[in-house]
C-alpha cells in the first residue's frame, strides 16, 4: 500500500544516517541484530537500499560508491582500521573460523569452531608479547554482542558452555575495554538473566560466573539499574 511504501522509504532514509551517527560502533550495532533484522539489512544493502543508490545529496557511507554498508563491515572489513588485515573479525578471528562460527547447517561445526575460538583468544596474551590482545582491544565491544548473539541464537549445550566460558574470558582479557564502553552494563546484563532459565544446571553456574565477573568489572552500581527490571 501507498502507507508501506512511504514507511520503506522512511526507513531506508534513517538508515544511512543511523550509519552516520554510530560511527565506528556501527559493526557493533549491526553484530548485535537478531538473525532475520541481519538478514534484511543484508539483502536491503545488496540491492543499494529500497530506492537504489543512496541520496545524491547525502555524503556516501564507507563502501562502493551508491551503495549501502554491507553486513560484512561486522567483520572489520575496513583494511585502514584492522591491523590483522581484511580476512580477520574482531581484529584476530581469521574468516575461516568465522564461518564456521555461522554456520547453520551444522551443530558439529559450530561446536568445533567455537573450541577454536577458545584456544586462540587463550593465545592472545602470547602473541608478539602481548600485541595480539591489545590489537583486539578495540573490538572488545563488537566481540561481547556476537557471544551474546550466540547465546540467544544457539540450542546446543557444549556450545553455550564453550560460549559463556569465552565471555568470561573476554571480561578478564579486555577488562579495560568493557569498562570503559558505556552499553556494557545494559546490553550484557539482560542477555545473561535470559540464562539463567535454562534448565541445565552447568550452565546457570556458569553463567553466574560470568554474571559475577562483570559486577566485580563494571561496579555493582552500573549493573543494578538494568538488574532492576528482573
Amino acid at each position: 500500500s501507498d502507507k508501506n511504501d512511504a514507511v520503506s522509504s522512511s526507513a531506508s532514509q534513517c538508515l544511512p544516517r543511523l550509519c552516520e551517527a554510530a560511527g565506528e560502533s556501527w559493526p557493533a550495532v549491526l553484530s548485535a541484530l537478531p538473525t532475520s533484522a541481519r538478514k534484511a539489512y543484508s539483502a536491503w544493502a545488496a540491492a543499494g537500499g529500497s530506492g537504489g543508490a543512496w541520496p545524491a545529496d547525502e555524503d556516501q557511507p564507507a563502501g562502493s560508491p551508491g551503495q549501502a554498508p554491507a553486513i560484512e563491515q561486522t567483520a572489520d572489513s575496513d583494511d585502514s582500521d584492522n591491523e590483522a588485515g581484511p580476512s580477520v573479525s574482531f581484529g584476530f578471528i581469521p574468516a575461516p573460523l568465522m564461518a564456521g562460527l555461522e554456520q547453520s547447517g551444522s551443530w558439529q561445526s559450530r561446536a568445533a569452531a567455537i573450541g577454536q575460538l577458545q584456544e586462540l583468544l587463550d593465545g592472545l596474551g602470547e602473541k608478539e608479547g602481548g600485541d595480539g590482545r591489545r590489537a583486539a582491544a578495540s573490538h572488545a565491544p563488537a566481540l561481547v554482542s556476537f557471544l551474546l548473539r550466540v547465546l540467544d541464537e544457539e540450542q546446543n549445550f557444549k556450545i553455550v558452555l564453550t560460549t559463556l566460558q569465552i565471555l568470561s574470558d573476554v571480561l578478564e582479557a579486555f577488562g579495560e575495554a568493557v569498562r570503559a564502553w558505556p552499553e556494557a552494563a545494559t546490553v550484557l546484563v539482560p542477555a545473561l538473566m535470559d540464562q539463567f532459565a535454562d534448565n541445565k544446571i552447568v550452565i546457570r553456574r556458569a553463567n553466574l560466573s560470568v554474571v559475577r565477573k562483570l559486577i566485580s568489572l563494571l561496579t555493582p552500581a552500573r549493573v543494578l539499574r538494568p538488574l532492576l527490571p528482573f
